[in-house]
């Protein structure tokens, strides 16, 4: 029994023990929600319009629109797989965090409107990136697609999450998404082979200050921590040093996981991970993240960070066809315009 359970499911009684089968079955739990959800948001874009309008414009800021093909299919799959990253991540965290509340959703109220709940708690020990409210969530879910998340929530309060080795979680949270998965999510793939050389050339000395300005799911960002955790830099001064912003919350959201999965035993796991538009970024600019130390139970005013000066600006430009550069906003357009010839690129009008 036990072994028919390990090579199926990836756990023996409740004990998750192989990453790679148990994300398997987690993948088809998606996939079997995932019909649901994107019935869920054409009938909301359908018959909401200020709804659909916010959704649009939402999705333009996030860089889906016109990346890819149908963005009903991918707010769809973006539900899915922030319901599986979060819902990870939570009991990942409550480890360490034995102060925050078993997940468990009754069927009084929307699944969505209880898991908001539990995602406040933890945004008061940070993980904003993560956890911030989405307008996804605006997003009515039938009844059928309530039962499925309810139903996948209890799943996962199935296992023993204490008493998962760390090196299986990290390899959770690492398959997590498969890379089939990541165009419809709006997010582009650069192999960790590219990645390597790139920092190879470009990081000569630890710990250099680094950023990537379009940071995506945070390959460069812990690829970089894995070669400074080989010159010897801890965890904690990594985080400090590798910062990353993308315009794409749920690309942000990636990126955090990716980068505290590399040492989910750390107190001071708060990435400098940020949802932003890196061309409306001044130089001066402050941003808030979670104080060196924290008081238990959390919740106590962050602190102000000022971006550093730093030593290496590293990333794979997102790839956009030349048609769809036509199709960006005008005065969004106009404005990397005037910040390219101010930079000294070009001299069009």
């Amino acid at each position: 029994r036990g072994v028919t359970d390990l090579i199926t499911t990836g756990a023996v009684g409740g004990r998750v023990l192989d990453a790679t089968i148990f994300v398997g079955v987690l993948a088809e739990r998606i996939s079997q929600m995932r019909p649901s959800f994107e019935t869920d948001v054409r009938t909301a874009m359908r018959t909401n319009r200020a709804l659909a309008r916010r959704l649009r414009n939402w999705a333009g800021a996030q860089g889906l629109e016109g990346f890819v093909e149908d963005v009903a299919t991918s707010f769809a799959a973006q539900i899915a797989y922030r319901l599986l990253g979060q819902s990870l991540f939570y009991y990942s965290y409550r480890r360490q965090e034995p102060s925050l509340p078993a997940l468990g959703l009754h069927a009084r109220s929307s699944a969505t409107a209880q898991l908001r709940g539990y995602w406040d708690k933890v945004r008061a020990f940070d993980y904003e990136a993560l956890y911030e409210p989405s307008p996804l969530e605006e997003i009515p879910l039938s009844a059928a697609s309530d039962d499925k998340v309810r139903e996948f929530v209890q799943q996962l309060a199935g296992y023993e999450w204490d008493n998962v080795s760390i090196d299986v979680l990290g390899a959770i949270f690492e398959q997590m998404i498969p890379t089939s998965e990541r165009q419809i999510l709006g997010q582009y793939y650069t192999p960790p082979t590219l990645v390597d050389l790139v920092l190879s050339l470009a990081l000569l000395r630890p710990p250099n200050f680094v950023l990537d300005p379009g940071a995506g799911t945070g390959t460069f960002l812990y690829r970089c921590h894995n070669r400074y955790r080989t010159f010897g830099s801890s965890h904690q001064l990594i985080l400090e040093r590798a910062w990353g912003f993308d315009i794409s919350a749920f690309a942000a959201e990636l990126a955090v996981i990716n980068l505290c999965r590399q040492d989910l035993t750390s107190q001071q796991n708060f990435p400098r991970v940020s949802v932003r538009d890196f061309f409306s970024t001044q130089p001066d600019t402050e941003i808030e993240f979670p104080p060196a130390q924290r008081f238990e139970g959390g919740g106590e005013a962050f602190v102000k960070v000022p971006i550093p000066k730093f030593d290496a600006v590293l990333g794979n430009p997102p790839y956009v066809r030349s048609q769809q550069l036509d199709d960006l906003d005008p005065a969004y357009k106009g404005r990397l315009q005037t910040l390219a010839r101010q930079a000294g690129f070009g001299s069009g009008p």
